[in-house]
């Protein structure tokens, strides 16, 4: 958690808040869509909510498997990068004080 963007942890808690809204019908679509107990989502904190991001296997890959791919380059630009990987992701980090954080916020 600690590695990730502001913006990140700001929209992981939009999501979590969000989860504690859905009907009952909306939660248990998004259970299956999920692969995943409609209780988890309802009770979900910033780390399990993190974890779904990691695990997701949207466009046939996780966030784990890319994050495992070669890196080809990286572009980086004032407080912002992007790196670019083997297998054609991109994924973007932010400069926060000394740091570059993991930015999924555009996920």
């Amino acid at each position: 958690m600690r590695h990730l963007s502001t913006e990140s942890l700001e929209k992981i808690d939009e999501f979590i808040k969000l989860t504690v809204k859905l009907s009952d019908t909306q939660l248990k679509a998004i259970a299956l869509s999920e692969n995943i107990p409609p209780d988890k989502i309802r009770n979900m904190n910033p780390a399990d909510c993190t974890a779904l991001y990691f695990s997701r296997s949207r466009y046939g890959n996780s966030l784990a498997d890319i994050f495992n791919d070669e890196i080809i380059a990286v572009d980086v630009s004032g407080s912002s990068a992007v790196i670019k990987t083997s297998g054609g992701y991109e994924l973007d980090f932010v400069r926060e004080g000394p740091y570059w954080k993991f930015d999924l916020s555009r996920l």
